[in-house]
């Protein structure tokens, strides 16, 4: 991805993504490279960014909202 500062609030370099610089054409090449020759690094990558994107789901952002409603609910009376 891209290394731009929005992006940076969700992805993680090396976590869940690999990011770039924009304008640098031997950066991605690099990455895309990395991730061909790395197999475990694919996996550790695709698995976290699973896990990540499941929390925007809207199933998950909706239970979590409930789950605070309740709980604020409970607290004030």
């Amino acid at each position: 991805a891209t290394d731009l500062a929005p992006l940076r609030e969700v992805l993680r370099d090396q976590e869940n993504c690999l990011l770039v610089t924009e304008s640098e054409d031997d950066d991605w090449v690099s990455a895309i490279q990395s991730l061909l020759d790395n197999e475990s690094l694919r996996e550790k990558i695709a698995s976290a960014a699973y896990a990540e994107v499941k929390t925007y789901a809207w199933n998950y952002r909706a239970t979590e909202i409930l789950k605070t409603a309740c709980s604020v609910s409970s607290q004030t009376g």
